[in-house]
């Protein structure tokens, strides 16, 4: 025990030797002085006073009795916990505890080094200075010829820092699982061909598929399969982007069949060593989108008929004019008007009315192929556009069918109604080159067929413009005679 010190009573005071006194040692060794089989050399067993050396150079040791009293610590012991060599020797190394293990940790320390066996684990340990630190502990009992213990060498490494970094990387664990775990979105790892690594449990609640039985499935297996080709060609952007957040809206399939709505972000972190994947954030937004829908509805769309209204007609019209001057070709608008409305309206009610406008837009719609766009301008008022004419003989036969179309009466409640249809027609380019101007001749138009007896049709011709003004200039003195009740 005194290979590098001299026992002062119950103190060792340590010397350092030098790397030549202790060559000198040991080549003064006599063979019988070293324990080595016969046929080795005892220069080259490592068991010898250099190698000891290393040792006390490179580890934290300290020796105790069986009763865990310290009879030896070298200079790193002492280095580490602060304490010099006189207020260890001879003292418990009770005087390490932390008050932090409990009672069990300690007894099975116990039983496990006084059964002869040697015992490993991490232990808190406190300095002089107050400080707690963590060390590594490995306790080798050292056995009499009867096999029982009677020393204790205990080899001590510094963790703390270590430690202290497990500890920061698991609360960063539990801080990580408590956001993913409590988050409304869904949070989620992907390779780069779309199969699932990690979910969150939110998986579950917006879509209905619990986490775990999704675990190694596609994500584009839970993508509506309307918009399933579209959507694949996401992961194609996100490898190409790495690093930078690919933003899409997704319809998703929820395990009951309905639809969801989420914005999708991805972020590619598939050359990231600690991910090594796509993480995918879902947020649901199908309640939102459901209400905008019907905001946008009634913008947009006729409450009675479920046509589009005026407002989302005439920005129809406008996109329809702009591509059709872009593409060199015509655009038929027809403006149509119920004959006999009003009686009808008036004689059986506001209700019987609406019931027949109701039929009026499904025959209309029955018509028009899906090429056409039909809304209702107003009262009993309807229009259509014809995008992309292509001659005036299918505008012809169109007209003709629409005017047949109300041949047959209109069965609304108990009351079968008899009305007819006048409809004026107006052509990009030739009868305007703006939406205005096609407006008020297609009206024109109309108005000529109401003047020559109604349910019929007819395309507008410049002369139809000084007829309605010469109209107007009569009507006017009789309107203002009549309001003076000059009569």
């Amino acid at each position: 025990m005194t290979h590098n010190g001299s026992i002062d009573g119950n103190l060792i005071v340590h010397k350092k030797p030098d790397s030549k006194e202790i060559d000198t040692k040991i080549a003064n060794q006599t063979s019988d002085q070293w324990a080595h089989l016969p046929e080795c050399d005892p220069a080259k067993i490592l068991i010898n006073e250099k190698t000891v050396y290393a040792v006390d150079q490179s580890m934290n040791v300290v020796i105790t009795d069986i009763k865990g009293n310290v009879l030896y610590g070298n200079p790193n012991i002492f280095d580490l916990t602060l304490y010099r060599p006189e207020d260890l020797i001879g003292k418990s190394t009770r005087t390490f505890n932390a008050s932090f293990h409990s009672k069990e940790f300690f007894r099975d320390l116990w039983d496990t080094i006084l059964s002869g066996k040697i015992w490993r684990g991490d232990i808190k340990n406190k300095r002089k200075d107050g400080k707690i630190i963590w060390v590594r502990l490995i306790i080798t009992p050292l056995l009499d010829d009867s096999g029982s213990p009677y020393q204790f060498v205990g080899l001590k490494e510094d963790i703390t820092e270590k430690k202290e970094m497990e500890f920061h990387l698991a609360q960063k664990d539990k801080q990580l699982s408590a956001l993913t775990n409590n988050s409304y979105d869904i949070i989620g790892i992907m390779n780069k061909y779309g199969e699932i690594s990690y979910l969150n449990p939110s998986f579950e609640r917006i879509l209905g598929f619990s986490a775990l039985e999704s675990i190694g499935s596609n994500l584009t297996e839970f993508i509506d399969d309307k918009v399933l080709a579209f959507e694949k060609g996401i992961l194609h952007r996100i490898i190409d982007q790495p690093s930078e957040p690919i933003l899409q809206q997704i319809r998703f399939t929820h395990k009951d069949g309905t639809i969801r709505w989420c914005d999708a972000a991805f972020t590619n972190y598939l050359a990231d060593e600690h991910i090594q994947g796509i993480v995918f954030n879902l947020r649901d937004f199908t309640k939102q989108k459901e209400a905008t829908d019907i905001v946008h509805h009634l913008a947009n769309y006729d409450y009675l008929t479920g046509l589009p209204n005026r407002r989302h007609f005439e920005n129809k019209l406008r996109e329809a004019l702009k591509n059709a001057k872009s593409n060199k070709h015509r655009v038929a608008l027809l403006f149509l008007d119920l004959d006999g409305f009003k009686n009808i309206n008036d004689s059986l009610g506001h209700e019987i009315g609406d019931g027949l406008l109701k039929e009026v837009a499904d025959r209309i719609n029955s018509v028009f192929h899906e090429g056409a766009f039909i809304g209702r301008i107003g009262g009993d008022e309807f229009s259509i556009i014809i995008p992309n004419m292509v001659d005036n003989e299918y505008l012809h036969a169109l007209a003709e069918s629409l005017v047949r179309s109300f041949s047959t009466p209109f069965n609304v409640e108990d009351y079968e109604l008899n009305i007819s249809a006048s409809i004026g027609i107006s052509i990009y380019p030739m009868a305007g080159k703006d939406m205005k101007t096609l407006l008020k001749n297609a009206d024109a138009a109309m108005y000529q067929v109401k003047h020559d007896g109604k349910n019929h049709y007819q395309l507008y011709a410049p002369s139809m413009d000084q007829k309605r003004f010469n109209s107007l200039i009569i009507k006017n003195p009789i309107t203002k005679a009549l309001d003076e009740q000059q009569y």
